[in-house]
């Protein structure tokens, strides 16, 4: 038997023990949940971008809203059901497309072409059609610009010709005495040199861009020279012109951009031809880069930013940016 001393001291030590065992010795912190309001909230917006019809940009919050949750089948589920309706939503706009092309509408086919790359950017069938549409819109829309130098024929008289034709010149003009001889005022030195006189030969002979750089050795010497200025200004805008007429837009831009920079007085020619073309060149940026977001976001994140430096006012590439910035953001984040 336990006497009440021992009772009394038994007591206590039990209350130690139970309270021992149902209080953790040190605190358990739980593992890093993900922002479960910011969770839904995303959510929420793949569901409307779903409901809403913008497939492509639905499949990318389901992508991340997989990334972050990990392994969950129904978000697997609806992401390949929104994948799913994205192509055959796509396949529709391809057999549209493909009718319209047949009936030679082009423009309701290139609509058509840029609705199936905006359900499914692999398309690889609409992507080639849409690079030859363009490149048969650019042969028909661009304006000709008729060139202010017209070519010389690098061709030498023959000596009997150039006698015959002086001989005519002698005997049709009427008699005038030789004026006494003037005493020539002291006249200031014109800038020249060899690099000038071979580039004016060039231009005149039509060959502009081997005349360009002849130009600028010349203006290293002589950087006052506003005639030699004005024409490595024409020389640019030539070879500018012509590239623009070939449909060589991205080349013709530094020359054409150099030429209103040379020149003294605005060409209207030159800045028609450079607002079309930065235009075209900002628009092919930003197709070429809704075709591979999918892809490689850094790739598109790029075009988008290239289509921008052409024309900084292009509204769907400033759009598809701030898009594609937010997402790298929290891909970003999630890897950290």
């Amino acid at each position: 038997m336990i006497g009440l001393r021992q009772q009394a001291l038994v007591f206590p030590l039990l209350c130690f023990v139970t309270a021992a065992c149902t209080t953790p010795m040190f605190s358990i912190t739980p593992a890093q949940q993900p922002d479960m309001a910011a969770f839904a909230a995303r959510k929420s917006t793949a569901e409307k971008l779903t409901n809403r019809g913008e497939l492509a940009e639905a499949v990318v919050q389901w992508k991340v809203l997989e990334t972050i949750a990990g392994h969950d089948p129904e978000l697997a589920r609806k992401r390949r059901a929104v994948e799913g309706q994205a192509k055959r939503r796509a396949e529709s706009h391809f057999d549209k497309a493909t009718t319209a092309l047949a009936k030679r509408r082009t423009k309701e086919a290139r609509r058509e072409f840029l609705t199936v790359l905006a359900f499914d950017p692999t398309r690889q069938d609409a992507i080639e059609q849409l690079r030859k549409l363009e490149v048969q819109q650019v042969r028909l829309d661009r304006p000709r610009v008729a060139s202010p130098m017209p070519r010389i024929a690098n061709k030498k008289k023959t000596a009997v010709a150039a006698n015959a034709e002086a001989s005519a010149k002698k005997a049709a003009a009427p008699a005038k005495k030789a004026p006494a001889p003037q005493p020539k005022p002291q006249e200031a030195e014109k800038p020249a040199s060899k690099s000038l006189e071979r580039a004016v030969d060039l231009a005149k002979q039509g060959s502009y861009l081997a005349s360009i750089p002849l130009f600028r050795t010349h203006l290293t010497q002589f950087p006052a020279d506003d005639k030699a200025t004005t024409l490595l200004a024409t020389s640019h805008r030539e070879v500018g012109i012509a590239l623009y007429n070939n449909g060589k837009l991205r080349e013709s831009v530094s020359h054409l951009e150099a030429s209103a920079s040379y020149g003294k007085q605005a060409d209207g020619a030159v800045n028609a031809a450079l607002t079309d073309a930065k235009s075209r060149l900002a628009q092919q940026a930003y197709e070429k880069g809704v075709r591979v977001f999918r892809q490689d976001i850094a790739q598109a994140i790029a075009l988008w930013e290239q289509s921008l430096s052409y024309d900084p006012a292009h509204i769907k590439a400033r759009s598809y940016l701030d898009r594609a910035y937010k997402i790298q953001q929290t891909l970003n984040s999630l890897t950290q």
